[in-house]
């Protein structure tokens, strides 16, 4: 039955959504060019049961060429990045993640409501809520330059006792199907190429309470995803790379369970209670 109820939930949450043409076409090759990171984790008490947590990010360019030589990406201003998406999440606990009280409640939501789910991680439009940061504002960085890097901050509520979170970056440059060349884009004969960018999502583990971090157990090397995982033909099959929900969520499996946990389940769908 609960297997049941999380296959529902997910399935209500658009995970079984087809994807559009545009969507299907993924530029590896030009990954190259850009690398998120997160660069720091904060955690301010608010009161005994929460915390604002403040997520210091950048997106650099590990591949500088003479076309586009700039070390850090302006996410705000510069394509394929503001075309795209670009997410912050945050999730809790260690052992297991299950971000229980990131809806506040358990309480059934409106008929035909979708994207709600009984236990996601606290998500942010990071392309739309981050600033840029200055030595006043993102202090914690002390001696690092604060030139290229953004933060966001969210409070959050964890039902219960939490040690640990972890945040994480998600998202996809998007290269526009007509205009100019836009660097970081792939180009065919000149001309340029309308593709999403798969860029590798990445996590950061950091404790609630100042004690020691403790992370997800590890069940699963992505290693081993990628023997057969790599873009190759292997026999009669092209095996894709690990890239899913529209080339947002790319080759990182603890992004993975942040969202598939063992709390998401139907529970916000339900109405008559009948089913519990």
């Amino acid at each position: 039955m609960k297997t049941r109820g999380l296959i529902v939930a997910m399935m209500a949450m658009g995970c079984g959504a087809a994807l559009t043409a545009q969507e299907a076409v993924l530029a590896w090759e030009a990954t190259k060019k850009f690398s998120y990171n997160i660069e720091k984790v904060g955690v301010t008490p608010m009161t005994a049961s929460s915390w604002t947590v403040k997520v210091i990010f950048s997106v650099t360019n590990p591949a500088p060429t003479a076309d586009f030589p700039d070390a850090f990406w302006d996410i705000k201003n510069a394509l394929p990045l503001k075309g795209g998406s670009l997410r912050v999440l945050v999730g809790w606990d260690a052992t297991e993640l299950t971000n229980t009280g990131s809806r506040g409640n358990l309480n059934p939501v409106a008929t035909g409501a979708s994207s709600v789910g009984a236990a996601l991680p606290v998500s942010i439009n990071a392309l739309a809520a981050a600033q840029a940061c200055t030595v006043a504002l993102c202090a914690e960085l002390g001696a690092t330059p604060v030139a290229g890097r953004y933060f966001v901050t969210t409070t959050v509520a964890p039902m219960g006792s939490v040690g640990n979170g972890i945040a994480a970056m998600e998202g996809r440059p998007i290269c526009p199907l007509t205009g100019p060349v836009v660097p970081g884009c792939p180009v065919a004969a000149g001309v340029a190429t309308a593709a999403n960018i798969p860029v590798k999502s990445v996590v950061k583990e950091f404790s609630f309470t100042g004690g020691a971090v403790v992370g997800r157990r590890q069940i699963v090397d992505i290693a081993n995803c990628k023997k057969c995982h790599d873009g190759g033909q292997h026999g009669n099959t092209v095996v894709p790379r690990l890239s899913l929900h529209g080339a947002n969520r790319n080759e990182e499996l603890k992004l993975c369970v942040i969202c598939h946990n063992a709390n998401q389940t139907d529970i916000p769908y339900r109405t008559s209670g009948a089913e519990v």
